[in-house]
Formats: C-alpha cells, sequence, structure tokens
C-alpha cells in the first residue's frame, strides 16, 4: 500500500521530499499489526529452536518451571504491548491527520494550478472541464465549458464567460465559482424537457473525498480522532438517535491490537516449549 500511495502520488507531480514524508506518516499504521505479529514470530522462532534442540526438557529437568520461562517472554510482552498502544492511541491519529492534510494540499494545488487552456481536463472525476484561456497563474479562466457527468441519468452543462477554481484548505472543500453564463439540462428520457438557465454568478461544490479519493491514504473519519474525541463523538451519535457501533469498534481497535501482544506472547510460550 506504500507503494502504490507514492506511484499516485508521484504521478501527480508531487516532489519526492513529500512523497517521502507522506510515506513515513504510513508507518505507524502498519506498526500497529506488525510490532503484534513480530512478537508471535519472533518467540516462535526462539522457543522453536529451544524445543527442536531439547533444551526446553533440559530446563525442565533442572527444576525450570514454565511460570519462570514467562517471565522473559511477559517482559518483551508487555514491552511490545506500550510500544503499540503508543503507536495506535497516539501516533496513528496523529499521523493520519497530517497525512490527509499533506495529500488534500498537495493535490487540491495540482488540480487548481494544472488546467490547461484548449484541453478538455478530466482531472476531476465525473467533471469535463474546458477552457479557452487561463490567467492569474492559472486560477482564472475565460469561455469556460464545464459538463457534470456524475449523474448518468441527467448530465449537467455549464456555460460560462469566466471561472475559476476555489479550494478552501481548512474546510477541506474544492468549488468552482462561474460568472457570466447559463446551465442547460436535458433529461435522458424526455429531450423536450430541456431548460436553460442563466446566471450572473454561481459556485458548484465538489465532493473532496471523491475528487481527492484516488490520494488514498488511511480510512478517513474516526480513524483521525484521539480517543476523548472518539468518546464525544459517540454521544452525539447517541444523541442523534444513530448507531455509535463504528465509533464503538475504532476504540476497541486501539485496545486489541496492544493485547494482541500479550495474547501471542501465551500462545507462543505454549506452542515453543511443546516437542
Amino acid at each position: 500500500p506504500i507503494m502504490d500511495q507514492a506511484q499516485q502520488l508521484l504521478t501527480k507531480g508531487v516532489d519526492f521530499a513529500t512523497v517521502a514524508t507522506l510515506m513515513g506518516l504510513l508507518i505507524p499504521q502498519g506498526l500497529g499489526v506488525t510490532i503484534p505479529m513480530a512478537v508471535l514470530i519472533g518467540l516462535l522462532m526462539g522457543l522453536g529452536r529451544l524445543s527442536g534442540d531439547r533444551e526446553t526438557v533440559a530446563m525442565q529437568a533442572c527444576g525450570i518451571s514454565i511460570g519462570r520461562m514467562l517471565r522473559p517472554v511477559a517482559v518483551l510482552a508487555l514491552l511490545a504491548t506500550a510500544a503499540t498502544t503508543y503507536v495506535t492511541i497516539v501516533a496513528l491519529p496523529d499521523s493520519n491527520q497530517a497525512f490527509r492534510e499533506i495529500v488534500f494540499r498537495q493535490l487540491a494545488s495540482y488540480t487548481a494550478d494544472q488546467v490547461e487552456p484548449q484541453v478538455f481536463d478530466r482531472s476531476l472525476p465525473g467533471v469535463n472541464l474546458y477552457v479557452r484561456g487561463v490567467e492569474e497563474q492559472g486560477t482564472k479562466w475565460t469561455d469556460v465549458l464545464l459538463a457534470i457527468t456524475q449523474d448518468e441519468g441527467q448530465p449537467i452543462l455549464y456555460v460560462a464567460e469566466q471561472g475559476r477554481i476555489i479550494v478552501d484548505y481548512d474546510a477541506q472543500t474544492v468549488d468552482i465559482e462561474l460568472r457570466h453564463g447559463s446551465i442547460h439540462r436535458v433529461p435522458p428520457h424526455d429531450h423536450a424537457s430541456y431548460t436553460q438557465t442563466k446566471f450572473t454568478t454561481t459556485l458548484v461544490p465538489f465532493d473532496a473525498e471523491t475528487i481527492f479519493d484516488d490520494g488514498g491514504g488511511p480510512p478517513r473519519g474516526f480513524g483521525e480522532m484521539s480517543l476523548p474525541e472518539l468518546e464525544e463523538q459517540m454521544v452525539q451519535i447517541v444523541a442523534a438517535g444513530g448507531s455509535p457501533h463504528n465509533a464503538t469498534m475504532e476504540i476497541h481497535k486501539r485496545f486489541s491490537l496492544p493485547s494482541a501482544c500479550l495474547a501471542f506472547a501465551l500462545i507462543a510460550l505454549a506452542l515453543g516449549v511443546t516437542n
């Protein structure tokens, strides 16, 4: 997944330093799973070697019980649990949020600045954009043709004298502002009801989640919240009459992954000392 993200960002023209930063922000997502698995595999390899060489039999013959062998294993499991807890509760939400912000800024800047004149631009999903002229670093257009095809049942065509793209980085919204034009609609099954609406200024909003979905990244929403924020979200969902199931599962996941280190340690000891 990390290499897939790198490829998608590099094809968008994002510089290598930013891509490397984004790849580093994805590391906590992997550590939440790989630390518990490393504990299990590492202990199985170490204890399995002791068992294969019959050293565990010799240790038990010398009076070293399974409980005493559990001590160093428990220490390792506790350290791994602490590390995984830090990753899932502290590092992961912050890194996910930082990843989202950087990806949004980079791809939004690319979308705003890279519109070329007299070329059909399809970088926005479900949108065909054609501008005759580009001014002011690519953000102001003249003679704009905008076709919205997201809704296959009723495509919408905008024709305007001027236009520009507006990106709100804080709110993470993307809008196209058009001036002095008209809106054309043709229902698919009723061509006779073609409508034309003129406007002085209109704003065409886009779902930023849909636009930048190819930027990928970690799961959005609950994955970027801290535990207090998740609990507050649960209260709001319940107050609105909804089910807090997803938020509850996210909290459980934050603790279940660290707890897996303890469970894996017991499993590894039981299997490792078995001939």
